[in-house]
């Protein structure tokens, strides 16, 4: 009786063996689909965290250079002010030497004249 009746429907049987075999078939590419949707997801997500560490890194170097930049020109303002202070502490000292020389004049002229000025 199985046989007969298998044979009679077999046409129903396969149709239905048929709708299942699809049903899950696209049951699994549903996943697949619904996977591979995730894994873009995250590769997207990845590439635009990649990109904003690559951002930082470049402004990190700027801001680095920026700072090699102020470093360098304060250094060469300092060395530019150490130089002027140099001098103005030899002219200082040049200009006591001149007093010194003058109050000596001075004081030769007001023991030789009797002047005290």
């Amino acid at each position: 009786m199985r046989m007969e009746f298998i044979m009679e429907h077999w046409e129903k049987l396969a149709g239905a063996v048929g709708v299942v075999v699809s049903f899950l078939a696209g049951l699994k590419m549903r996943n697949v689909q619904l996977q591979q949707a995730k894994e873009e997801a995250l590769e997207k997500r990845y590439n635009a965290e990649l990109q904003k560490l690559e951002n930082y890194k470049r402004a990190f170097e700027i801001n680095s250079e920026m700072i090699e930049s102020v470093k360098s020109d304060f250094l060469a303002r300092i060395q530019s002010l150490s130089a002027y202070i140099e001098q103005l502490e030899q002219m200082n000292k040049k200009l006591h030497q001149i007093i010194a020389e003058q109050q000596e004049r001075l004081d030769k002229y007001s023991s030789k004249y009797g002047v005290d000025i």
